[in-house]
């Protein structure tokens, strides 16, 4: 591993790439107002409500990532890759760099700015931030085909992928298995878990 923070689809933000210094999630739940004759208004719960993640960082363009002076530099083209994967017009897998699986999310808006600038106009820093909404869709937040991911880390991740293989007649990873059964790692590669 060479640093993994967090993949969105295909793009993983390490820092080789984008490194964020700040990770902000949201979680919302919706409650209507009921009034009622002759007491106090009441809520009912409705449902969950939205999702969001903001992450923030800056790529300093020259940083060699201990690699020695000049045998590599981070470079500029992550912010247009990330916008690449945004133009796909799709959810994507979120997944933590501690192997949590946080579903399926939608990047909302990538606001980039640049400063300290080279003599060709390429940029020393660019600052950015990230915005992601959970998608909710059949494959939403905290599911994979068809499975619960209730739990997070090594531990949730083996009860998610067990709850998954269970929910969709899989064989089951086995506790002290080095990883998923056959059938169970093929289900997740066709969706582009693993």
């Amino acid at each position: 591993m060479d640093g993994e923070m967090l993949a969105v689809g295909p793009f993983v933000f390490k820092i080789t790439t984008a490194a964020y210094q700040s990770f902000d999630r949201t979680d919302s739940w919706r409650w209507a107002t009921v009034e009622r004759l002759g007491n106090a208004n009441a809520e009912q719960y409705i449902g969950p409500g939205s999702r969001t993640i903001t992450l923030s960082g800056a790529i300093l363009t020259m940083y060699d990532a201990g690699r020695g002076a000049g045998n590599f530099v981070v470079g500029t083209q992550h912010i247009e890759r990330l916008r690449q994967v945004a133009d796909m017009g799709q959810p994507h897998l979120v997944v933590g760099g501690r192997g949590e699986m946080l579903g399926k999310w939608v990047i909302t808006s990538v606001n980039e700015g640049a400063s300290v600038f080279l003599v060709n106009g390429a940029p020393k820093r660019q600052d950015f931030d990230i915005e992601l909404r959970a998608y909710g869709g059949e494959f939403g937040v905290g599911s994979v085909i068809g499975g619960d991911l209730g739990g997070t880390g090594l531990v949730g991740l083996f009860s998610s992928l067990t709850n998954i293989a269970q929910n969709n007649r899989l064989g089951i990873a086995t506790p002290g298995a080095i990883g998923p059964s056959d059938t169970l790692r093929a289900a997740l590669e066709d969706v582009g878990v693993i």
